[in-house]
C-alpha cells in the first residue's frame, strides 16, 4: 500500500510539469493577410493550423487572431482566386500577402472531393459571377439566386432582412423518403469551411 502511493506521488509531479510545458507551448499569433499588389487587407480569408482543427476568418481589415498548439505548427491562409501560403508559427505576429492565381479558373471545377477540371467532371454545372449579382436589390444572398440556375429552388417567408431562405437543389419532393444523410439541400463551403446554408442565404 505505501509503495502504490509512494509512486501516486512521485507520478504527480510529473504531470503537473508535462502539462505546464504542454501549456508554455501553446500560443497566440496574430497578423494581417493582404493582396500583394496593392496591400489591401482581404476579409474573410481562411487561416488553419495545418492537419488540425483551428481555423479562424479574417476581418474586413484582414486582421486574424488563431491559437496554435506549439511554435512548430503551420499556419495555413487560403482565398478564393489567390495562392495559398504556409508559415510556421515561430513569430508571434505574422503580415501575409497573398498573390492572385494567374490561370483560367473557368476550366476548374471545385467538387466535394477536390477539383477537377470542366470537361471531366460529370453532371450539371452552372457558374454565376460576383458581378452579375452584386448590384441587384435584394433582402439576401439567396434571394438573389431566384431563376438564375436551373433546377435550383429558393424560398424564403418574406422578403425583410435576415428572413428566412431555403434553398434546395432539383425537386423537393425528390428526396422525400430517402434515408438518414441524403439531402437536396446545397453543400455551401467556402476556403475549405462547410458553412451552414441557412445562415448563408440569410446573409446580406
Amino acid at each position: 500500500m505505501i509503495k502504490h502511493l509512494l509512486k501516486k506521488a512521485l507520478l504527480l509531479p510529473f504531470f503537473v510539469l508535462l502539462s505546464c510545458v504542454l501549456f508554455a507551448q501553446q500560443k497566440t499569433v496574430t497578423g494581417v493577410v493582404t493582396d500583394s499588389k496593392t496591400n489591401k487587407g482581404i476579409e474573410n480569408a481562411t487561416v488553419r493550423v495545418k492537419n488540425g482543427t483551428t481555423a479562424t476568418t479574417t476581418d474586413a481589415d484582414g486582421r486574424f487572431s488563431i491559437e496554435v498548439p506549439s511554435p512548430q505548427s503551420v499556419i495555413q491562409i487560403t482565398f478564393v482566386g489567390y495562392t495559398a501560403y504556409e508559415v510556421k508559427a515561430t513569430s508571434n505576429t505574422l503580415s501575409v500577402g497573398l498573390n492572385v492565381i494567374d490561370n483560367k479558373m473557368e476550366e476548374v471545377i471545385v467538387v466535394g472531393y477536390g477539383t477537377k477540371k470542366r470537361v471531366n467532371v460529370q453532371g450539371a454545372v452552372s457558374t454565376i459571377k460576383g458581378t452579375e449579382i452584386e448590384d441587384i436589390p435584394v433582402a439576401n444572398l439567396g434571394s438573389s439566386l431566384v431563376n438564375r440556375v436551373p433546377g435550383v429552388g429558393v424560398s424564403f417567408s418574406s422578403g425583410k432582412p435576415g428572413s428566412t431562405t431555403t434553398i434546395n437543389i432539383r425537386n423537393a419532393v425528390t428526396f422525400a423518403g430517402a434515408p438518414d444523410g441524403v439531402s437536396n439541400q446545397p453543400l455551401i463551403v467556402i476556403d475549405g469551411i462547410i458553412s451552414n446554408p441557412t445562415q448563408w442565404a440569410q446573409a446580406t
